[in-house]
């Protein structure tokens, strides 16, 4: 519009015709078609030149028809594949299947986890449990089955401890006479009559009661009382006892 402007002047001032400006007008207009005209080529000519090279990629123009669920649904693709590498690094936790046990009297972590053929660090870690806790009979603990232990060898391995047991306490005692019965009253307990029937411990009362609840007694429950050997020789003492004094004080010797 300029170079219009300025030859429109330079015809007036030097008396050019009004056709020899429109001749300008049409020369300048044609440079000027012509200067456009090269541009475009160079442009297009660098485009094709861009587009050609290895590393470039075409993307798209957002013309406004994308939206922003869309924009979402891409990032969160995107934050999918990225992760996909470090999951598929980490192994898998396995589910161990386990055996249930309810605590009988006497029985404590290091028995439950040989059975198991565990540390007693593995068999608390199992149960959530610290390895100085205090565990109680009646209280569930989960054996993990591994290695071929199965709830059969673990059952069988519990049996065997307690006959062992059981074998040890015997010996100790001079020897099983015999058992007898007895039915619970008012106000007994389980630990008063164990001490009360040969002076028991809690664990040998609950080997022989093992269909019982101990923790649980009612009245008229009837309990079965192993009769040591040693029991029966303290009752004899006890007996002889009044008859000797009895002796000695008459002076018979």
């Amino acid at each position: 519009m300029k170079h219009t402007l300025l030859l429109l002047m330079c015809a007036a001032c030097s008396g050019v015709s009004s056709r020899d400006a429109n001749t300008g007008d049409d020369l300048l207009s044609s440079s000027s078609s012509s200067d456009s005209q090269e541009r475009a080529d160079g442009v297009a000519g660098n485009a094709e030149q861009i587009m050609s090279q290895p590393e470039f990629e075409a993307f798209d123009v957002d013309d406004g028809s994308h939206t922003e669920e869309s924009a979402v649904q891409s990032s969160v693709a995107v934050a999918t594949e990225d992760n996909d590498s470090e999951v598929a690094t980490e192994p898998e936790e396995e589910s161990v299947p386990a055996v249930a046990i309810q605590l009988r009297a006497g029985e404590n972590l290091g028995d439950v986890a040989s059975w198991g053929g565990l540390k007693v660090e593995e068999l608390a870690q199992r149960n959530g449990i610290r390895v100085n806790d205090t565990v109680f009979p009646g209280q569930t603990l989960f054996i993990p089955m591994a290695d071929g232990v199965d709830e059969a060898s673990i059952l069988e391995a519990r049996e065997q401890l307690l006959t062992h047991r059981l074998e040890m306490f015997v010996e100790r005692r001079d020897g099983l006479l015999g058992v007898t019965t007895r039915e619970v009253g008012t106000g007994e307990s389980a630990w008063n009559i164990a001490k009360t029937e040969g002076n028991l411990p809690h664990w040998v009362l609950a080997a022989y009661n093992d269909d019982l609840n101990l923790n649980e007694l009612r009245v008229g429950d009837t309990l079965i009382i192993p009769v040591m050997g040693d029991t029966i020789t303290a009752l004899i003492e006890a007996e002889e006892e009044p008859a000797q004094e009895h002796f000695e004080l008459a002076g018979v010797h």
